[in-house]
């Protein structure tokens, strides 16, 4: 890769991991406690978790295995990780304003490293943190959606 083009594969990625975040704020926006951490089905995460996963898996791939970075919050990374906790035990979330702190804490330091990260090689990596993103977003509105269809269905039955 040319030099113009790293520059330019560079400001890509940067613009579509920001596009891919508002999405997921907005996708956030008006969730609160109880069904940021609710388990909506057995086969589902609660939609907080998600989110912290989200910043987890940033975390791991981009600042410690790629910039040899220490983890933001090591202690998220037993709730956090995809392999540790049965779904049912990852009801037990911070709050909504601290996995957002987590969230903009690692993105900051992700986007740091995105100026001097060797994209010619990284590439796919960092393609794939926005794919990830997207993919965790798809599940989080069909969850809330889930969770809305049985609000909606138990107000009925009252």
């Amino acid at each position: 890769m040319r030099s113009g083009s790293i520059q330019s594969c560079r400001e890509a990625i940067y613009r579509d991991l920001q596009q891919c975040r508002r999405g997921t704020f907005k996708l956030f926006s008006g969730v609160e406690g109880d069904i940021f951490c609710r388990q909506a089905h057995p086969d589902f995460s609660p939609v907080g978790w998600h989110l912290g996963h989200i910043a987890y898996t940033e975390d791991l791939w981009l600042l410690q295995r790629c910039a040899g970075e220490k983890p933001v919050f090591p202690e998220y990374h037993r709730l956090f990780a995809a392999d540790i906790l049965p779904k049912q035990e990852r009801v037990h979330l911070p709050t909504v304003a601290e996995v957002e702190c987590y969230l903009d804490a690692v993105r900051k330091r992700v986007l740091n490293y995105l100026e001097i990260a060797p994209i010619d090689r990284q590439e796919r990596l960092w393609r794939f943190i926005i794919q990830h993103e997207s993919q965790h977003c798809e599940t989080v509105a069909f969850v809330l959606q889930m969770q809305e269809e049985g609000r909606r269905r138990r107000k009925k039955e009252e």
